[in-house]
């Protein structure tokens, strides 16, 4: 089954991290929440969702 990464808006701090590390991937939104871009695999991604301070990443299967 496929995997999406996602952003929790409700804990995301917007302080980029995310998005220095994979600006491919994430960008901030006009609250200055991290959202994801494209279709980033969770490997293309994992430095961001390890390296995030409240853990807003995560993935989740598809249809959840």
């Amino acid at each position: 089954m496929a995997r999406s990464v996602r952003v929790d808006e409700n804990i995301c701090l917007g302080n980029g991290l995310c998005v220095d590390l994979a600006p491919q991937y994430f960008e901030l939104d006009e609250d200055d929440l991290s959202v994801v871009k494209g279709s980033p695999s969770e490997d293309d991604v994992l430095e961001a969702i390890r390296a995030c301070p409240t853990q807003a990443i995560y993935v989740v299967e598809d249809g959840d």
